[in-house]
């Protein structure tokens, strides 16, 4: 098995994601991109972690969740803030990750087949129709995908596609 991306916790240095990437080229017959991870830390060191990779051409994007989600969560649960506050502070948090791997991600990437291309940061069709193939046989007791998140991702993917129709008939 050979993977087409690794997810790997931030860097504190330029230097140190690029070794990363060269361990990852190694293996020229499978090549790969990664992704960092937000590893619950505070939304400062992730958009450090970001903007050490973002411009590196290898890294392809991130994936952020508890950094993002935790601590509005908790101030819902505790009743510190209204489930509105909650939901606009996840998305605030995740649209600044978005905008600094946007601003500081490497030059070829919007002109590449990748993850992110200007007609769509998150959703190219070679993406999708992977995403499809590895969907196609989830179920419930599966040890694959469940059947919940496969309907969620494709969920996700009409969304993107639909997004991108209506951007395109509307100019």
């Amino acid at each position: 098995m050979h993977p087409t991306v690794w997810k790997l916790e931030g860097y504190e240095t330029t230097e140190g994601a690029e070794e990363v990437l060269r361990t990852v080229a190694v293996d020229g017959e499978y090549p790969a991109e990664c992704i960092v991870l937000g590893r619950n830390a505070p939304m400062p060191r992730v958009e450090h972690w970001i903007e050490t990779a973002a411009p590196l051409s290898g890294f392809a994007g991130f994936a952020v969740g508890r950094s993002i989600w935790q601590e509005p969560l908790q101030g819902l649960l505790s009743g510190q803030i209204k489930r509105q506050e909650g939901v606009e502070s996840i998305a605030a948090r995740y649209r600044t990750l978005i905008d600094d791997y946007s601003t500081y991600q490497h030059p070829s990437a919007s002109q590449t087949s990748g993850v992110f291309t200007s007609q769509n940061p998150r959703l190219t069709p070679d993406r999708e129709q992977k995403i499809r193939e590895a969907l196609s046989g989830a179920h419930k007791d599966g040890a694959t995908v469940p059947a919940w998140m496969a309907d969620t991702l494709l969920a996700e993917v009409d969304a993107l596609r639909a997004e991108v129709g209506t951007r395109v008939s509307g100019q």
